[in-house]
């Protein structure tokens, strides 16, 4: 089942004026009318690079819903070059057709089932940069075009017969000259289109080619290059710039790692030191000094309170035995009275130091374990 097709001037209710001149002038231009022609271009009641075909095509899936798409088609002036009809050409020309507009259309795409995946008509389509192009049949000699109509309509299309027509492009040298002389640009793909039918022993399109022409696409050509070149250096200006920041990054984290290796030797040198000195932190390094052992009782002449916490108390008269005698003028025993352990300032005691002032504690603040019997 090839699906419903239908072709309408305006289905659902009457024209607008634009609507009807663009239908008189699609059919005239399809059915190669000149006077017909003529007659709707003379009314200029519509842009002639504006007129085309339309296309709508509803498709009903295989889940029951409908997927709708509309669509410009083949325009007048494309048109008139699929049909080889140069004095058609001339008529939309003389009233304005733009050559160097892009020309684009499409068909219906066509399935077996519908599954809704995919486009209804972009599938389906070709474009050409200019009228030239279309003419010289660059890159895509055989092609498929609408049926006639201006308003095309399918439903559920699933053969592409139905819905389009192929077409052979033949180039024509007048009409490629025509639309040449009218403002139509010949590019590189141009140039390589001429030199192929010339290979082909159409010696006649080489007659196209002018020498402004070959300036003109050397110099676009040179321009191109030009362009790409500039895209190229900065490119290499972003490498270089990048192998800069890399390099420099590098040399960042190699002193970073250079820093960090002579603080792990500082440390290490300091554990070291600190490892045989055997000094904790806060104690001076002469209390490691060793203090004379010598068992002696001695009297409390003075009394004391203690200001450390390995300090004892001495009142006048306390019966301390004395153990260990320190260069700084300090004894560690036990007072006999209190039965308290620990260090008291010898000026306290008889036999002592004849001086009131309590020395200062050095060679006693010792972190030995003192053995006091």
């Amino acid at each position: 089942m090839n699906g419903d097709v239908s072709s309408t001037d305006h289905p659902g209710g009457s024209e607008s004026h634009a609507d009807t001149w663009n239908r008189e002038l699609i059919e005239a231009v399809e059915a190669g009318d000149i006077e017909r022609l003529r007659t709707s271009l003379n009314s200029k009641a519509g842009d002639v690079n504006s007129a085309h075909k339309t296309l709508h095509v509803s498709v009903k899936l295989s889940a029951g819903d409908i997927e709708e798409d509309s669509s410009p088609a083949e325009s007048a002036l494309a048109l008139a070059i699929l049909k080889g009809r140069k004095d058609v050409i001339e008529c939309l020309l003389e009233a304005g057709a733009d050559p160097r507009l892009p020309i684009r259309w499409c068909v219906p795409e066509v399935w077996e089932s519908w599954t809704g995946e995919g486009t209804l008509l972009e599938n389906g389509g070709w474009t050409f940069p200019n009228a030239l192009e279309l003419a010289l049949a660059i890159g895509h000699p055989d092609l498929r075009y609408n049926l006639p109509g201006y308003r095309l309509s399918y439903s559920n299309p699933s053969s592409l017969d139905v819905v389009s027509q192929p077409v052979t492009v033949q180039a024509d040298p007048e009409i490629s000259k025509l639309l040449l002389h009218n403002g139509a640009p010949m590019t590189a793909l141009g140039l390589e289109a001429i030199r192929h039918h010339k290979e082909e022993g159409r010696l006649e399109f080489q007659q196209l080619l002018t020498v402004d022409m070959l300036l003109d696409i050397l110099s676009e050509q040179l321009h191109s290059s030009a362009i790409l070149q500039d895209v190229v250096n900065e490119r290499i200006h972003e490498v270089t710039s990048l192998e800069q920041l890399l390099l420099d990054r590098a040399t960042l984290y190699s002193e970073l790692e250079r820093a960090f290796l002579l603080e792990q030797q500082r440390s290490a040198a300091l554990l070291a030191e600190l490892e045989k000195s055997k000094v904790s932190v806060g104690r001076p390094s002469h209390a490691l000094a060793r203090p004379r052992q010598q068992r002696q009782v001695m009297t409390a002449v003075r009394p004391y309170s203690p200001l450390r916490p390995d300090e004892i108390a001495l009142s006048a008269g306390d019966k301390m035995l004395c153990i260990y005698f320190f260069e700084d003028g300090w004894v560690a025993g036990t007072n006999k009275t209190t039965i308290q352990t620990g260090y008291v300032p010898l000026t306290c005691l008889s036999n002592g130091l004849p001086v009131m002032m309590i020395p200062e504690r050095k060679d006693s603040l010792t972190t030995l374990s003192l053995t006091i019997l």
